[in-house]
């Protein structure tokens, strides 16, 4: 059945794509409104892995949901097909939001200097991860590019000589 829902799906998820009708069709649905990315529509390779992606995540709901009894259930209501593509709208903004932070470019990161990364603030062990993650980066990367001689921790005080 994963075979006949993803080709029944893919071909229409495409096609919303390319006349970049999806975002609207979601709101509809959801109420969430997304900005899909302009270039999606000639990124054919980009938009096949996103919606990729998308039916991975709805067939899994599907599956999961069949098996518990909560999902779609032959002769009540909406067929498998429509019943999949829907979830597959519910899917995409989720995935969309993962795929676009993913895809972003390296390059449009700061670079900080050492003494930039020396005045990162605190990062809070209950804060959010992906901020000490980027953090440790971000120091690790200044750390590794700045020479042995810059790695020594200047002295503010001198210290007095011992007796």
């Amino acid at each position: 059945m994963n075979d006949e829902l993803t080709a029944y799906a893919l071909p229409i998820l495409q096609g919303w794509i390319a006349d970049m009708s999806l975002p609207t069709r979601i709101r509809r649905l959801t109420g969430q409104a997304i900005r899909l990315d302009p270039r999606l529509p000639s990124d054919h390779e980009a938009a096949g892995e996103l919606l990729g992606l998308t039916i991975a995540v709805s067939l899994d709901i599907f599956r999961r949901r069949a098996l518990a009894g909560t999902g779609w259930h032959p002769g009540h209501g909406a067929h498998a097909q429509t019943y999949f593509l829907r979830r597959c709208l519910m899917s995409f903004p989720r995935e969309h939001q993962r795929f676009t932070r993913e895809q972003r470019p390296t390059s449009t990161r700061e670079t900080l200097s050492l003494h930039q990364a020396m005045h990162l603030p605190e990062t809070s062990p209950i804060g959010h991860p992906e901020d000490l993650a980027l953090a440790r980066a971000l120091a690790s990367q200044a750390l590794s590019l700045a020479p042995s001689s810059q790695l020594c921790v200047p002295q503010s005080h001198p210290v007095p000589p011992s007796r």
